[in-house]
């Protein structure tokens, strides 16, 4: 019998992980669904017709320690997945990770514009912060399309907020011109982490816009490879209080700035290899070092919203190469095309690398060359 009690416990030990493990879940909007993820009538089960119902139907869902809820966002029918009111992130079990990406089908992967086939969540209404971050556990955003309404930013990371990546996406400001607390991003987090790496950044315009990625908290940066086209700024930053890594962006069309920062901000060790037009009428004094002011970068058709950078590389290939960077590597573009893994390269600035054109042996340029041989010789140091 005491055999018997050992075996089951055994058991019950063996089988209860898999009760809690990873799990996909499916948001289609536009598409007719109970909004209890177990039936719709696009044909994928586990769908929620959208993000509030998804909020509402998977907080408390119980997790192993580390487990991750990918939720897949599509459109369907061209019905984005348009909020009208705050969804806030929270309440969500504390040992899994969220990550949010584009459903299989709708993912850009080598489209002619990059918002071609990305899932779209847009802002329809005024004052408010469609996704609202607030939730101490890891939020992923990747591969979906912002569009940000008349007013306020798409993704607000606020101070009860932990680490959080944004990566591959598009954020649309719409060219509004009035108003307040317009942007893509704001993060407001005080203990932790932010990636903002490959993403585009575009028409934030409006008269008293706080950066197309506003930065009000302590929270560590790491802003790489991200362009930014027809905005105030790039990044603005409210206080000295954390310290930010900037490097491998691209800011062409600004209105005022790159950067809005206090002179007493403390830059990463790598910031640096930005490249600027300095068409707005604010100061250009990027972080770091190797920045390339006065620099105008032709994307390929940048009045429909191309931002590739195919035929540039004598201009944009002299970032610095984060393939192997300790914290946010750098591995691949906007589209998920891989970037070089020689380190001793360089790479191309911005969110889109060329795969046509190698920057592998210092581009066309002496610069690139000349920082190849630095590199080289005396290597580069995070901190």
């Amino acid at each position: 019998m005491k055999r018997l009690f050992l075996l089951i416990a055994v058991l019950a030990i063996w089988i209860s992980p898999a009760l809690a493990a990873d799990k996909d879940v499916y948001i289609r909007c536009g598409c007719v669904s109970n909004g209890d993820g177990t039936s719709n009538a696009c044909g994928v089960s586990a769908a929620y017709n959208s993000i509030t119902n998804f909020i509402v139907g998977e907080q408390g869902t119980a997790f192993d320690p580390g487990d991750v809820m990918t939720v897949h966002v599509a459109d369907e029918a061209d019905a984005n997945c348009t909020m009208s009111s705050q969804d806030h992130l929270d309440g969500f079990d504390t040992d899994v990770e969220i990550v949010f990406q584009c459903a299989s089908g709708h993912c850009n992967t080598s489209g002619t514009t990059f918002d071609d086939t990305k899932a779209v969540i847009e802002a329809s209404n005024t004052n408010i912060f469609p996704v609202y971050v607030n939730q101490g556990i890891p939020f992923t955003f990747q591969d979906l399309q912002f569009d940000v309404g008349t007013i306020g930013y798409t993704i607000y990371v606020v101070s009860t907020a932990t680490d959080v990546t944004i990566q591959r996406n598009i954020f649309y400001g719409g060219g509004y011109t009035g108003g307040s607390q317009h942007g893509g991003i704001r993060i407001n987090a005080n203990t932790g982490t932010a990636i903002v790496r490959n993403n585009v950044f575009y028409d934030f315009t409006a008269s008293s816009v706080e950066g197309s990625i506003r930065w009000a908290g302590s929270f560590t940066g790491y802003v790489f490879h991200n362009t930014f086209h027809n905005v105030a700024f790039a990044i603005e930053v409210d206080s000295t209080s954390p310290t930010i890594h900037f490097a491998n962006n691209i800011s062409q069309s600004e209105e005022q700035s790159m950067v809005d920062a206090p002179s007493g901000l403390t830059w990463g060790g790598d910031s640096g290899y930005n490249i600027t037009d300095g068409d707005g009428t604010g100061d250009d004094d990027e972080p770091g070092s190797n920045n390339q002011v006065s620099t105008s970068v032709t994307f390929d058709n940048e009045g429909s919203d191309d931002f590739h950078l195919t035929g540039e590389s004598a201009t944009v290939c002299i970032a610095n190469n984060l393939y192997a960077h300790a914290t946010a590597p750098v591995t691949v573009d906007i589209e998920s095309d891989a970037r070089d893994s020689n380190t001793a390269n360089d790479e191309y600035a911005g969110a889109d690398t060329d795969t046509a054109d190698s920057c592998a042996g210092g581009g066309s340029t002496i610069i690139p060359i000349i920082m190849n041989y630095y590199r080289r010789w005396f290597g580069v140091i995070y901190f």
